[in-house]
């Protein structure tokens, strides 16, 4: 397993030696887990033998050449809590042009809290169709008051930005990022029920979770398993998955499908625990 080392070269327009968020993490994320990765995408950006400097690639669209300071960084976290013991896990994050997400030479305070304040803020990214689907599904299995990013958190297995999967999809990427960010962030949150959206999620999963693994084959369909409650042991202790498609528009599903996934979900929910209660780091 690699570990988590501190990235010191090509610490561009990043403060990121102290800051002051009171005594207490803002999110069941490390602000460790948010420092990381943001030295991380320094890195990635200003080195072009960095795993993932080809994300500075998939967002100049225009071939303008995109500077540090124009970069979209990548989305470590979406939320504060997850009160319900569940997590939406997506694949990789897009990018867009939201005046007010996060670019290089931000300091890490303010990385922190713009992730970790989705719920009180206005956040440029909750108007985007996916995280609005998660909140109808929540609504739908939580039978009415859900808040994204208090009542549940997301993720995605990349955290960096880009046009679309594939553009993300590499196993050099993967590899450098799932024990180094990914597993990191599951057993950070310790999720009793998580939800994938697409077949690359519930892949990334998969290989994450050994238990998961002895379950669905290497080569997986995601329709054979859509929809199924898989109850896995982990890191963190049980956990019930389900596996959905992605939930965009652009993926054909209906107001129907998603109506049948909130009930799948409302049914995990009430099996998974009878109480709202603080999942996360001890």
């Amino acid at each position: 397993m690699f570990g988590r080392p501190r990235l010191g070269r090509h610490r561009v327009g990043i403060d990121s030696t102290s800051v002051s968020v009171g005594d207490a993490n803002v999110s069941i994320v490390s602000i460790e887990t948010a420092r990381w990765l943001l030295d991380d995408a320094n890195a990635a950006f200003h080195d072009p033998d960095h795993p993932c400097h080809r994300f500075c690639n998939t967002q100049d669209t225009q071939c303008d050449h995109l500077t540090w300071e124009q970069w979209q960084l990548p989305v470590p976290f979406l939320g504060r809590q997850a009160k319900r013991g569940l997590l939406f896990l997506g694949f990789n994050p897009s990018f867009g042009g939201e005046v007010g997400s996060p670019r290089g030479g931000i300091s890490l305070e303010a990385y922190y809290r713009y992730w970790s304040d989705l719920p009180d803020s206005a956040f440029a990214e909750r108007q985007a169709q996916l995280y609005q689907r998660y909140t109808e599904l929540g609504e739908l299995g939580a039978d009415g008051a859900f808040q994204l990013g208090s009542d549940a958190l997301a993720m995605d297995a990349i955290p960096y930005r880009s046009a679309t999967g594939w553009d993300a999809w590499s196993p050099e990427i993967w590899n450098y990022l799932k024990d180094r960010y990914t597993g990191a962030v599951l057993r950070e949150c310790a999720p009793r029920v998580v939800v994938t959206s697409g077949a690359w999620a519930l892949w990334c999963l998969r290989d994450l979770v050994a238990d998961l693994a002895s379950t669905l084959p290497e080569a997986l369909r995601l329709r054979d398993w859509q929809g199924k409650v898989l109850t896995v042991a982990t890191e963190w202790g049980e956990a019930s998955v389900l596996p959905l498609p992605h939930l965009t528009a652009a993926f054909g599903v209906s107001r129907d499908d998603r109506s049948e996934f909130g009930r799948r979900l409302h049914e995990v929910l009430s099996t998974s625990t009878h109480e709202e209660i603080d999942f996360g780091r001890g």
